[in-house]
């Protein structure tokens, strides 16, 4: 039977991963892009607890993404997109996904070229399209004006319809309670990346063309207001020109005649590090050409593709090849080779509206075939990612439009993309070029004593990449009183020329004083360190990249979870030296006022101190006893949480027993507690995460209990080291920067969903002092549902 599970696995995820495989037209222009301020909320602080509590706690906050139902309804996804004359890449994409996934699961319709004033026309084509009782969402690839009423008349009949939109042109607050997702590029952001990137390129001069009307538009003014401050902050010089308004008497002539004479003039006088940038479509064409023939500076058009301006200023023939954006990208790559200006000129390395439809589509299709849920706006990004990933665009920004009135919008997000690197583009001699120097990754793990699960990762990755490529250690059992042992052990991984990163299971104290130590000799060394216990501000400093799980947040997670289980009542069993803790009494608070507001009743309950008279033995009696005396009291839809490891073994087998409700031990993972509780045998299995998953799920299942007890899917341990592997990996392969903290993100995103561990929820720490630490991560799971595990 396992066999057989394990082919069906196989067969689902191949189905799903067979389907894996935009800029603002010119109508676009006039519409003022939402000021965006991608803001990252804080989270309280997150403290590392004694030495019994080990490894952080965790907990995820979405539910677990389980192998899709073997019966999927039958179903079409609708694109809405505009003409050929509106739009011709989103167009494009439109016809490039139905010839991919089929007529039978694709349709595609237009709103008017005229939409601005056929707005009745326009929702006809909605409500057709809606008609068809197969079509169960719509991607729309520019939600021109006239969209939000579109999706009311669609909702009078269809209010299931999924709605996905691209580059919304109505107002965003509204567009937030109409569609379901939302998009958008930010262009506000663009005033910190377009000077930056002019400033990476040789740039010492941004020369801005715009004119009053663009200039009167909020988006417009704020952008380069902070082009102003970014390029003042990176010592380069910001000259605003005023240039014709392509409205004007002058006409579009008249306004692209002016930069084809202008752009000479101001090379003449600041020098070919000169990069331009206009607010005007119309001008891109003579823009790119005139530049290109200078050799001067070009980030980026207004609204970056590689189709805005670039095939008509370097006569690239585009016939024949409509859509075909790795060719467009290839000849402008060879055009500016060509001129010797490939690292002087650049663009995104997609339309935005193809990639936007291109995710929407393959996001509708995982919510249909049951692998994610609709509102499931992790699961959205983490789609877009992949999308981009597949079409090598690049690892995106992504953050959320805040409205002045109403706050950041949930469902309305903002983006940016990688400059597209033309000079790294293939070229029939760059294939030689692609030697990867030798290395070695080093993993830095407790011994089995100490760490199960995380030794046995390190064992499983030298087994999947060879021991010529991962080395192992570990640091001593009683590291808090044998530092010297831990740097010593460091010191000696390093002092093996090849290995140029370090992965660390947990950064125990001592790990900062190790880090100070091998980077006397190896400045140079990656340090990615997992479960950070010592102070987080320090290790900020020290290490590359800093992990965490979120415990603070599991104080909204873990009530939320037993809620959703059935729960009436949470026990929740600590004890005054664990309350001292500020990150356990923050918690606790949380999860007070979490349970207030969602009506369950959080009851504290005082047990014994592991560490006090009785010893472990008998808090672990205490809880053998109380479980039962708190389910007659309260009923069988009580939920138990405890803080302490020592009492997850009988506090899983009494809640199994008595039938209670179990949302996650204080470390959640498939290891902590469920082995010993449930008589699972380990032994020939250990480091086997699916193994225990299974066999959990099986003694849930037998005991009428898996849909009220959980865990993560994956012990974070675990993940963090894959996570930290496979990033140096693509930093020492030249994939990505060592300080490209988004890739870093995403490759924890991509491990986690190769473990079917979900989408995690990833913010940064915040220390009282000195704020949010940019490189110090904190991570929330998804609850893994043993309820939809494969069952035979």
């Amino acid at each position: 039977m396992k066999k057989l599970k394990t082919l069906f696995i196989l067969l689902v995820v191949l189905a799903m991963v067979l389907p894996l495989m935009a800029c603002r037209g010119q109508v676009a222009e006039q519409t003022d892009a939402p000021e965006s301020t991608p803001a990252t909320e804080a989270q309280p602080e997150t403290e590392a607890v004694d030495a019994e509590t080990a490894p952080p706690e965790t907990t995820p906050e979405t539910e677990s993404e389980e192998a899709p139902q073997t019966d999927v309804e039958p179903y079409k996804i609708g694109i809405m997109t505009g003409t050929v004359s509106q739009g011709e890449e989103e167009f494009q994409e439109a016809l490039a996904l139905i010839e991919k996934h089929g007529a039978d699961k694709i349709v595609h319709s237009t709103y008017p070229d005229n939409f601005s004033t056929e707005t009745e026309t326009t929702i006809s084509q909605y409500v057709s399209m809606a008609s068809d009782p197969l079509v169960k969402a719509i991607v729309v690839g520019q939600a021109v004006p006239g969209t939000a009423a579109s999706i009311d008349k669609v909702r009078e009949t269809r209010p299931d319809m999924l709605f996905i939109c691209g580059v919304v042109a109505e107002d965003p607050a509204v567009m937030a309670e109409k569609a379901d997702i939302n998009t958008l590029v930010d262009e506000i952001s663009m005033g910190r990346t377009i000077p930056t990137e002019a400033k990476a390129m040789g740039a010492k001069t941004l020369i801005h063309y715009s004119f009053p009307r663009h200039l009167g538009y909020a988006t417009i003014a704020n952008r380069l207001n902070i082009m102003k401050e970014t390029a003042e902050e990176i010592g380069i010089e910001l000259v605003e020109v005023n240039a014709p308004d392509p409205t004007g008497d002058q006409g579009v002539s008249g306004a692209q005649q002016f930069i084809i004479e202008d752009v000479p003039r101001q090379v003449a006088k600041y020098g070919k590090d000169t990069a331009f940038f206009s607010t005007n479509c119309s001008m891109q064409e003579p823009l790119i050409r005139t530049v290109f023939e200078e050799g001067a500076i070009m980030p980026q058009q207004c609204c970056p593709s590689p189709y805005h301006g670039y095939p008509a200023a370097l006569s690239i023939e585009v016939k024949g090849h409509e859509g075909d954006v790795q060719y467009m990208l290839d000849q402008i790559s060879e055009k500016l080779l060509e001129g010797g200006q490939a690292e002087r000129m650049s663009t995104w390395g997609v339309p935005f509206n193809m990639l936007m439809i291109d995710a929407g589509v393959t996001f509708a299709m995982k919510w249909l075939e049951g692998e994610v849920e609709r509102d499931d706006l992790e699961a959205y990004k983490a789609t877009v990612q992949e999308v981009a990933k597949e079409r090598n665009v690049g690892n995106l920004e992504i953050s959320n439009y805040v409205d002045p009135e109403k706050g950041e919008l949930d469902n309305f997000f903002l983006f940016l993309a990688p400059f597209y690197d033309f000079s790294a583009a293939k070229t029939p001699d760059a294939e030689t070029s692609t030697e990867v120097e030798p290395y070695k990754i080093g993993i830095m793990t407790g011994t089995v004593s100490q760490g199960e699960e995380e030794f046995q990762e390190a064992i499983a990755l030298i087994e999947k990449h060879g021991a010529d490529k991962i080395v192992h250690s570990t640091y001593p059992d009683n590291f808090s009183t044998e530092v010297e042992t831990t740097i010593s052990q460091y010191v000696s991984m390093a002092s093996d020329p090849l290995v140029k990163a370090i992965v660390v299971g947990q950064a125990v104290p001592g790990t900062a004083a190790s880090i100070d130590k091998v980077r006397e000799t190896r400045p140079d060394m990656l340090f990615i360190c997992g479960v950070v216990a010592e102070d987080p501000a320090v290790m900020s400093e020290k290490a590359d990249i800093n992990t965490l799980v979120d415990e603070i947040s599991m104080g909204k997670t873990i009530p939320t979870e037993a809620k959703a289980m059935g729960a009436k009542t949470l026990i929740h069993y600590s004890f005054p030296r664990h309350l001292g803790y500020a990150t356990i009494a923050n918690r606790l608070n949380i999860m007070k006022k979490t349970a207030e507001e969602i009506g369950i009743t959080l009851v504290e309950v005082n047990a014994p101190d592991p560490t006090g008279d009785q010893g472990v033995s008998g808090a672990q009696q205490f809880i053998i006893e109380d479980v039962p005396r708190q389910v007659a009291q309260y009923g069988k839809d009580t939920a138990f949480f405890s803080t302490n490891c020592s009492m997850q073994e009988p506090l899983i087998r009494t809640v199994f027993e008595e039938g209670a409700i179990m949302p996650q031990q204080c470390c959640p993972s498939p290891y902590h507690g469920y082995p010993a509780a449930l008589s699972i045998e380990v032994k020939g299995h250990e480091g086997d995460v699916q193994y225990m998953l299974d066999q959990i799920s099986e003694k849930l299942l037998e005991g009428g209990q898996a849909e009220r007890m959980s865990t993560w899917g994956v012990p974070f341990n675990m993940l963090m080291i894959d996570a930290g592997v496979t990033f140096a990996m693509k930093w020492l392969e030249g994939e990505v920067d060592r300080d490209d903290l988004e890739a870093y993100k995403a490759t924890v995103q991509e491990v986690a969903m190769e473990r079917n561990a979900g989408n995690l929820e990833i913010s940064n720490y915040v220390d009282p002092d000195k704020g949010e630490l940019e490189n110090f991560f904190l991570f929330l799971a998804p609850f893994y549902d043993f309820s939809k595990a494969a069952d035979d």
